[in-house]
């Protein structure tokens, strides 16, 4: 059977999302096929990458340096580094870096996290910076326990990203009835001729917008992305449409709704696993 190239690097569709799955730590289901990645460290990416930061030591300066495109070393935490970076990776939002940088050293426990990451966000939201503020309210809220204080943060990033994505073209925002509520989520159409159908959707603490930079490329290439909150997540969690291992419900919803039969699926963290039992 031949496969069309789909890349400009001259890869045929499954090699390009083989290499992206491997990269991503994501898994993707390729119509009966499935696809596992087992994620990439940094430092594996390039080889002037910044070296690993051990757990509980402060970063130097050379380590609190981005080198060869791959990852910021800001926090002593390893974990709360981890989250820190997630604003930082999608390649379109380096005004942000030095902004985070000059407040990282303000940030000690689960506390100072949160006032940062509101402060940052309030002064974006003043300033108009629209998809700014959204990225750092949902880092505000994103280790707060469950409650109003979190739900409220949600609201307030779901109104900032909306107007940050107003007037896009090609961004279609959708609602798939579910019980319970809805299923959120957006769809991005092909440029040209279509290739495929892509599915996706996040892991356990994701929202489906902060996806948008790194789907949006394959639309250049042929796809048309699908990407939703499902049970647990986003804006259906918002609704108390709480999580569920059976992946097969929302993803049955979606296919319907749209009316597909073979899609190609791909999951990020958690949702890897969630993808391959939607697969099963």
């Amino acid at each position: 059977m031949n496969v069309p190239l789909v890349s400009p690097l001259g890869l045929n569709r499954r090699s390009f999302l083989s290499r992206a799955v491997a990269a991503s730590g994501a898994a993707v289901a390729l119509g009966s096929k499935v696809i596992l990645g087992r994620g990439v460290r940094a430092e594996a990416l390039d080889a002037n990458a910044a070296i690993s930061n051990p757990s509980g030591t402060p970063p130097s300066q050379d380590q609190a340096e981005q080198k060869g495109g791959a990852y910021f070393y800001f926090l002593a935490d390893e974990g709360m580094n981890y989250t820190l970076n997630r604003p930082l990776l999608d390649g379109h939002a380096t005004n942000r870096i030095e902004e985070i940088r000059a407040v990282a050293p303000e940030i000690k426990d689960f506390d100072s996290w949160y006032k940062v990451w509101l402060g940052l966000a309030k002064r974006a939201e003043a300033e108009g910076r629209w998809l700014d503020a959204a990225t750092y309210y949902h880092q505000a809220e994103f280790y707060l326990p469950a409650g109003e204080l979190r739900n409220g943060l949600y609201d307030d990033f779901a109104r900032n990203f909306a107007r940050g994505m107003q007037g896009v073209a090609g961004y279609e925002r959708f609602k798939v009835p579910y019980p319970g509520g809805h299923l959120p989520g957006f769809r991005l159409p092909a440029s040209g001729k279509e290739l495929a159908t892509f599915v996706f959707n996040g892991g356990y603490d994701s929202f489906v917008e902060e996806f948008y930079p790194f789907l949006r490329p394959l639309t250049e290439v042929g796809f048309t992305v699908i990407a939703f909150d499902g049970p647990g997540q986003g804006g259906a969690l918002r609704q108390g449409i709480f999580f569920t291992p059976a992946w097969e419900q929302p993803a049955k919803a979606i296919l319907d709704h749209f009316k597909l039969e073979q899609v190609d699926w791909l999951g990020a963290s958690c949702g890897g696993y969630l993808a391959i039992r939607a697969a099963a």
